[in-house]
């Protein structure tokens, strides 16, 4: 597990079933659909950043340098995004690490 300090989120990846029409793709196409039909311009590319992590890591301790530098947006942009994901459901409180409030599940697909 990743080592996360105070001002960080650590994000376990819930991906989206594989697609039936596309089993190849690194992407549910529906998930992807939904989530540029739904998020705005700087939260739909915190997903994406989020995304590509999610083939990498099975947790992932979230900077807001790194993806502020990253995708060259600013911090309160960041914080909107991070919001947004949170009240659209992309962002949820991992229920099992009560202990740890930074602790979220990053869902390519709303539940």
């Amino acid at each position: 597990m990743a080592k996360i300090y105070n001002n960080q989120k650590l994000l376990k990846f819930l991906p989206a079933p594989k697609d039936a029409l596309h089993p190849y793709s690194l992407w549910n196409n529906d998930a992807l659909q939904d989530a540029l039909s739904n998020l705005s311009v700087t939260a739909f590319k915190v997903y994406i950043y989020l995304g590509i992590y999610k083939e990498m890591k099975d947790s992932f301790a979230l900077s807001r340098t790194h993806i502020t530098k990253t995708l060259s947006i600013s911090e309160s942009s960041y914080h909107k995004a991070i919001k947004e994901l949170q009240e659209k459901g992309y962002l949820i409180p991992d229920p099992d690490t009560k202990d740890n409030a930074n602790t979220y599940i990053f869902l390519e697909a709303k539940m």
